[in-house]
């Protein structure tokens, strides 16, 4: 295998947002902040500024030490000392990303809130309130910023927690996305050393002429979403001689893009680019938005549905979760994925926790995985599976309802859920949203790039499109159900980095645990 077929083909991303929704002294304030979250770390010998955190030789010297005894290689200590000193701020990934977060995926209220704070600290009043000094927070050592950035965590003003929280989300993911030494600190390469790339299924998705009227299609049933519950479905109905069309709001990709770098994927493949926060900023949700959904960024977990989750569904009016048809259905979908514990190769912390467990008389089990039966390991399932040995939707459902004649289309938002009057009662008749060519989505120009209203009648509509987006779309339809987008339940997840001072925020995953058919 060369090394040129190994590594990942690089993946557009669309343009950066412009950065004019706060002024250049708010910028400031915001990235001296970001300085306060992830410090440039140094010594007294090689301190630069006011901004770099400054500790003992004793402290640096063992803090290089245990750290490049981690990493390992002759240039353990080189590395070590270009991680520590890192400076984000001056990273232009980094301020990129930050922009592009707060430019795209924050919502307006929550960026007029941090531009209100911002303001507030360019003033000698605001700044008095809310630092106890009247010297602007930027022009302060990182020390005194560090003290009162950790004060708003507990602070009795709510905006202020907020702000706390949102922005270090924020700065700890654009870090950990941009960061030119997290990678070979972690012993995470560009490219994975374990397995093989491998070429996935070709998909053909449909693509539309200009115009200016809403093009029209007609189908048997119009799937909303492509990943586990969408991809499922499809290939059950189109195996059934059904016409079955899957529409997806974002992109596919070939599994050559695959592992895509982390800024790639995020944008990507995840919901507003992974950057889906609680109202109050204490929880970030991660949640795919790519051909397969989910399907496509899991970690191979394939867990079925637990008995108590089951025997909730039953108390409400729905006994099939609870019979022996369900977990026929259940099996039936792990058969096809090679869901098993038997293939699974352990990294070295999954080994050290199952060891830990065992001596501490813990109960400790492998989490099932979806590698069709076989050997897989690579360390990169959340960027992409480059070997297509994780069977998720894309090399597995969508494949066979591909085989079975379903059609597919991405770049569809779908606004809302269409409905006709059958018998006195409202029936759903199809899905209406727009359409955007990949030249669209990258913000690209020329005759390639095509926008257009379409409407899709169909005799059945299934709504997939998520924990998150599954809902919106039922109430832009204008449904009054009061459960729609109640009981959501989060898987928790925390990933840390090594060194001092440097913590990644933890992370949730919405659970699979519904879909509405229609």
């Amino acid at each position: 295998m060369s090394l040129e077929s190994a590594t990942p083909r690089e993946v557009p991303l669309p343009p950066v947002p412009s950065d004019n929704y706060f002024s250049e002294l708010q910028w400031k304030t915001l990235f001296a902040l970001a300085d306060t979250v992830i410090p440039s770390i140094h010594n007294a010998a090689t301190t630069r500024s006011s901004s770099d955190k400054v500790i003992s030789d004793a402290k640096w010297n063992s803090t290089v030490f245990n750290l490049s005894s981690l990493i390992g290689g002759p240039d353990a200590t080189k590395i070590a000392t270009q991680y520590l000193q890192e400076d984000v701020s001056s990273n232009p990934v980094f301020r990129s990303i930050v922009v592009r977060i707060l430019g795209n995926y924050v919502h307006d209220e929550g960026r007029n809130g941090f531009g209100f704070i911002m303001n507030a600290l360019n003033t000698r009043a605001g700044s008095l309130i809310l630092t106890g000094s009247t010297t602007p927070i930027q022009d302060q050592p990182v020390e005194f910023r560090e003290k009162v950035f950790r004060g708003w965590d507990t602070s009795r003003l709510p905006p202020m927690r907020t702000v706390y929280r949102g922005l270090s989300a924020i700065v700890k993911k654009a870090w950990a996305m941009s960061s030119p030494t997290i990678g070979p600190v972690l012993g995470f390469p560009r490219v994975p050393v374990h397995g093989k790339p491998a070429d996935g299924f070709q998909y053909e998705f449909l693509q539309f002429p200009p115009g200016d009227q809403p093009e029209t299609i007609e189908t048997d049933v119009v799937i909303v979403g492509s990943g586990c519950g969408g991809s499922v479905t499809a290939k059950n109905l189109a195996e059934a001689g059904h016409r079955v069309l899957v529409v997806e709001k974002s992109y596919s990709y070939p599994s050559s893009a695959f592992p895509m770098g982390p800024s790639e994927a995020y944008v990507n493949m995840f919901e507003s680019g992974g950057a889906v926060f609680s109202d109050d900023s204490s929880m970030a949700v991660l949640a795919g938005s790519t051909w397969g959904g989910g399907g496509t960024v899991n970690w191979s977990a394939a867990l079925q549905t637990q008995g108590y989750v089951r025997q909730e569904w039953a108390d409400t009016g729905l006994p099939f979760f609870t019979s022996l048809d369900f977990q026929k259905s259940l099996d039936r979908v792990c058969d096809r994925m090679g869901v098993n514990t038997e293939k699974v190769q352990h990294n070295h912390q999954n080994s050290v926790i199952l060891e830990g467990a065992r001596k501490l008389g813990y109960a400790a089990k492998t989490v099932p995985q979806n590698t069709g039966h076989g050997e897989h390991y690579c360390g990169y399932c959340t960027l992409g599976c480059p070997s297509t040995g994780k069977k998720g939707p894309t090399e597995s459902f969508l494949a066979d309802a591909a085989q079975a004649g379903a059609t597919f289309m991405e770049g569809f938002q779908a606004d809302k859920v269409l409905f006709t009057k059958v018998k006195g009662k409202q029936v759903a008749s199809g899905v209406k949203g727009v359409w955007k060519s990949r030249d669209s989505y990258l913000g690209l120009s020329g005759p390639g790039v095509i926008e257009r209203q379409v409407i899709i009648k169909a005799k059945k509509v299934v709504v997939s499109a998520g924990t998150l987006q599954s809902p919106l779309l039922l109430l832009r339809s204008g449904l009054k159900n009061s459960q729609i987008g109640r009981n959501l339940h989060l898987h928790p997840g925390q990933s840390l980095s090594l060194s001092l001072g440097r913590t990644l925020q933890t992370l949730t995953f919405p659970s699979c645990r519904r879909w509405c058919y229609l």
